[in-house]
């Protein structure tokens, strides 16, 4: 597990409340959670990508080996952190970034979500 920051230590170690073993479980349980959090980011990403190539929820859920609602979920966090309305604008931000150059494989089918 990565070392915790000095900040997260000393922020730990300033609660009297919470033993060693107490302690030891919280830093595990935070860097746990700061690990994880790049790979749900990149996934979030790849999903708006897809999305914004034309792949169907469940297409997108198979490539990523999610499942469809985390697939949707991603799909909302994208559209409220782009203030967007739906795919149409999503693809219009893919466009700007220049993500529908890249190959990434066949493509989606032709079926709606």
């Amino acid at each position: 597990m990565p070392a915790s920051p000095a900040p997260l230590d000393a922020a730990l170690a300033a609660l009297p409340a919470l033993d060693a073993d107490q302690l030891g479980a919280l830093r595990a349980a935070i860097d746990a959670r700061l690990a994880a959090e790049p790979e749900r980011l990149l996934s979030e990403r790849e999903a708006v990508r897809l999305l914004a190539r034309g792949y169907s929820n469940k297409e997108i859920a198979a490539r990523l080996r999610v499942s469809v609602k985390t697939v949707e979920t991603y799909k909302a966090r994208a559209l409220e952190k782009l203030d967007a309305r739906g795919r149409v604008d999503l693809v219009r931000y893919a466009l700007r970034r220049g993500w529908l150059t890249e190959a990434v494989g066949p493509a989606p089918s032709a079926r709606p979500d």
